[in-house]
């Protein structure tokens, strides 16, 4: 009997063991990590965003994937133009890791000439020069070469917005902790009120501002590994309208006040494994964002709102220089009546390509974006000699031609009767071609076509999905 169970033993044993996967026992330490061209930047900064560390062991299989990955990784702080990762063995159980680097230009003076519209098309459409925003920004990106920001702004114009922003990215050993801090200062002789016809209805007097806004946000970051980072915001809003508002609009702010204040908490959640942040064409990313309007003080507005926001995008690679792409985006509100002002649709942030002269307001909404690339021009780098400068004379760029198909819904319980976009389903499609260069820069002309039939060439500056 004995014997019979341990033969039994036995032959299970073999079994498990055969059925566990098979492990690569050829690991190459890495030996050193050796980093050129970081003339600002400190060195622990990029090997913050290294898959590995001096020391570590990793299959022999596995190293080409590593470096790729980390290179990534590094393009994705955009601190860098350009980066170079490669592996140079030492002896046959160890090897070391060279990475090259060309900084970006950090310190800008840059000037603000921005449209108040939802997107180019919406102001080409009336040409109307008054919707325009200028002025300055002062940014020092990278300060003390610990990826630090510091941002003044200086804005004239449909907005006179003045603000500061200061970020660090990591205060503790383990570079896994953040803060931040916001604040600005907004007024409006020009104010959106509502939405007729999917179309926004303004409001404007020259002699005095109609809308005055203080802004206030405190932030802490949590990124413990590479692709995963927790944000957690405190906000402050301190808003004010003229009289006139509430007499065009009940529902500008709640209970048709002219003023408004309320403390917001925010949690945030980014997971990102895309190869290049600015311009994917391989990996996923996983957003999940909560925001709470009003925290029940005696100090506020009673206003008790909250929106769950989601995203989900993918890429991938599919035979030769063809690739594919697709987004789910949702919102919804819960608890109280969202006020006018706060409450948005999608023809924002977020739109159905063939609909950007639309805004369709709403307190849910889902929508679907899907892409099919070919690449005409593969990525490439032109030098130009009359710049001395690395930071300018090396520019890359590629081409791209796509595919679209996108649909979207809005649910609307409060201006429907206004806006025959809502409560119905959006579909549009069209053809694009995208131009990718230098400093994240992105191009796209599209020809597209809604579901009312109607059509016509769009021109944008942010990437699709």
């Amino acid at each position: 009997m004995f014997k019979h169970c341990t033969y039994s033993l036995l032959i299970f044993l073999s079994f498990f063991s055969l059925a566990q996967p098979t492990v690569d026992s050829n690991y190459l330490r890495v030996n050193g990590i050796y980093i050129k061209g970081n003339e600002k930047t400190k060195a622990f900064i990029i090997t913050r965003e290294l898959t590995f560390q001096q020391n570590d062991s990793i299959p022999e299989t596995a190293i080409i994937s590593e470096i790729e990955r980390s290179k990534n990784n590094l393009m994705n702080t955009a601190l860098f133009n350009f980066v170079d990762l490669k592996h140079v063995r030492v002896d046959s159980s160890t090897f070391n890791v060279i990475i090259e680097v060309i900084e970006r230009w950090y310190f800008w003076p840059l000037p603000i000439f921005e449209l108040a519209e939802t997107n180019f098309n919406t102001w080409w459409l009336n040409k109307d020069f008054s919707r325009i925003n200028y002025g300055t920004y002062l940014v020092k990106e990278n300060f003390r070469g610990r990826r630090e920001t510091i941002k003044f702004k200086f804005q004239w114009g449909f907005t006179q917005n003045i603000g500061f922003q200061y970020a660090v990215p990591y205060i503790n050993k383990k570079k896994t902790l953040g803060v931040s801090g916001t604040f600005s200062f907004a007024q409006n002789h020009e104010v959106n009120y509502q939405s007729v016809n999917n179309k926004r209805i303004f409001y404007k007097d020259v002699n005095q501002f109609l809308k005055q806004e203080y802004f206030a946000r405190i932030a802490t970051a949590y990124r413990s590994k590479l692709y995963n980072t927790h944000t957690f915001e405190l906000d402050y809003v301190n808003a004010s309208i003229n009289d006139t508002l509430t007499v065009l609009s009940s529902d500008f702010f709640k209970d048709n006040r002219t003023r408004t204040n309320y403390f917001g908490i925010n949690y945030w959640f980014r997971h990102d494994k895309r190869d290049y942040a600015s311009y994917p064409l391989k990996g996923h990313r996983i957003d999940f964002f909560a925001k709470k309007y009003g925290l029940g003080t005696s100090f506020e507005n009673q206003l008790n709102l909250m929106e769950l926001s989601t995203n989900l995008t993918y890429h991938l690679p599919l035979a030769g220089r063809f690739y594919a792409a697709a987004g789910l985006f949702g919102k919804t509100t819960l608890f109280d009546v969202s006020p006018y002002f706060i409450q948005k649709g999608l023809g924002y942030s977020e739109v159905v390509r063939s609909y950007e002269y639309y805004v369709v307001d709403g307190q849910h909404y889902g929508l679907f974006k899907s892409n099919i690339k070919y690449q005409i021009i593969k990525p490439k780098v032109e030098k130009v000699d009359i710049l001395n400068k690395t930071q300018f004379n090396t520019i890359p760029y590629a081409l791209y031609f796509n595919v679209f198909f996108d649909s979207g819904y809005v649910v609307d319980d409060l201006y429907a009767s206004k806006n025959k976009l809502a409560n119905s389903l959006l579909l549009g499609t069209g053809i694009g071609i995208d131009l990718v260069t230098y400093y994240d820069m992105v191009i796209r002309t599209e020809f597209s076509m809604n579901r009312m039939g109607e059509s016509g060439f769009f021109l944008n500056f942010v990437k699709a999905i």
